[in-house]
């Protein structure tokens, strides 16, 4: 058209400038954002899929603060004394009252002639046992399977946890290298949180001076998720007693029952002015300060 007179293209520097301008404008609510033409509006199924998400997300985030609030109170924990009983467990036992023990962790004597042993064990933790509560039970790698059926009678099945050996065992005519020591884990009814439990505790030491079926401190990594602090831990068969002064470090009530007296002694523990604890004695453990990742929660 005559006499109209013709724009210059905007440069990039002016480009860049409307940009922030639009973006300042925005942000202070002045102006819309461009929609994309393009772009179909969104349905009302995916506008509440995105709330579902966000949702979602915020339930996640506080699960992750109350689970590192919940490891920072566990550790902070004071040591607490444990109790040790002599004698038969079915009977230095009846005074537990029903419904009080958070936690049961033992290793009682597997074989054939065991199966009255794990019954007990069954009917004893089915009883004792709060709401959630746990039962992790060593057993023997050719008797699991029968060991696991009793105690599915009286409680809900978990996955079979495992400790590793420090080196393969050969088993005596059976031609097989055992690598680990299958853990039975039970509990009553739905559990009580959702921290992660690791299937595989491996142990710092290999040490069995004290007892020859001595399992070592890795089991400080089932305790912690299971148990919280000032909890009670339960062990009918106790063997050197090491679980008992672990329990003790990390701030969680213990008694145990065993035919002898225990093999450890409580003297030479260390307690720091941070409340952090090392247990001294054939196998050490590491300040409770250190102890690996945060535990995860379930999704």
């Amino acid at each position: 058209m005559p006499g109209k007179r013709k724009l210059k293209p905007a440069s990039e520097r002016q480009h860049r400038w409307r940009e922030k301008k639009y973006a300042a404008e925005i942000a202070a609510g002045t102006r819309k954002p461009k929609r994309n033409p393009n772009q179909k509006p969104r349905t009302s199924t995916q506008r509440w899929r995105e709330w579902r998400n966000r949702e979602r997300a915020k339930e996640q985030a506080a699960k992750y603060a109350a689970s590192r609030e919940r490891r920072s109170r566990s550790r902070a924990a004071p040591p607490i004394e444990p109790e040790f009983r002599t004698g038969d467990c079915r009977d230095a036992l009846n005074d537990i009252a029903p419904e009080s023990v958070a936690l049961v962790l033992t290793d009682p004597p597997w074989g054939n002639a065991s199966e009255p042993l794990y019954r007990w064990l069954a009917d004893f933790a089915a009883r004792v046992l709060v709401p959630g509560g746990s039962l992790v039970c060593f057993t023997g790698t050719t008797t699991w399977f029968r060991d696991a059926s009793i105690l599915a009678e009286h409680l809900q099945p978990r996955p079979l946890l495992f400790m590793p050996h420090t080196q393969e065992r050969p088993m005596r005519g059976a031609f097989v290298r055992i690598g680990a020591r299958p853990v039975l884990w039970f509990s009553k009814g739905p559990r009580r949180n959702q921290l992660m439990v690791p299937t595989v505790a491996r142990s710092t030491s290999k040490d069995k001076s004290l007892h020859p079926w001595q399992q070592g401190d890795a089991v400080w990594q089932w305790i912690e998720p299971l148990a919280d602090p000032g909890d009670l831990v339960l062990d009918p068969f106790y063997g050197s007693g090491e679980w008992g002064h672990i329990c003790a470090a990390m701030g969680r009530r213990w008694i145990g029952c065993d035919l002898v007296e225990p093999l450890i002694d409580l003297g030479d523990n260390v307690v720091e002015d941070d409340g952090s604890a090392t247990i001294a004695g054939p196998s050490e453990l590491v300040d409770r300060q250190a102890r690996g990742p945060e535990p995860a929660v379930l999704g």
